[in-house]
């Protein structure tokens, strides 16, 4: 029997067609004043930085701290130039999720 809490039977949103997800945490959702979004993805991909480019210029205030940030594309991490933990360059494509993650300091 499912306790209470228990997702199994709650699907998870998906974007719509040609769209990406895209989660902002810590200082990067306080600078552009939302926790995630959708946002349309032209063509079948979008480089990393390009996907930055669109975010910064849709919330000006993340260019602060976006050279910094590391992203997260489907759960897995990529710098901010695009390059997964392979060493291979990361496309973007439609229903993707991308998580822009802030530096963190920890005492």
């Amino acid at each position: 029997m499912a306790g209470v809490g228990d997702r199994e039977d709650v699907p998870e949103p998906q974007p719509p067609n040609g769209a990406i997800t895209v989660l902002y945490f810590a200082s990067g959702r306080e600078l552009a004043g939302v926790a995630s979004e959708q946002l349309p993805l032209a063509g079948t991909g979008a480089s990393v930085p390009e996907v930055l480019a669109v975010l910064t210029a849709r919330h000006p205030a993340l260019a602060r701290i976006a050279p910094s940030c590391m992203l997260a594309v489907n759960m897995q991490m990529v710098a901010a130039s695009g390059i997964g933990a392979d060493g291979a360059a990361v496309l973007v494509r439609p229903g993707d999720e991308v998580a822009l993650i802030p530096p963190v300091s920890g005492g």
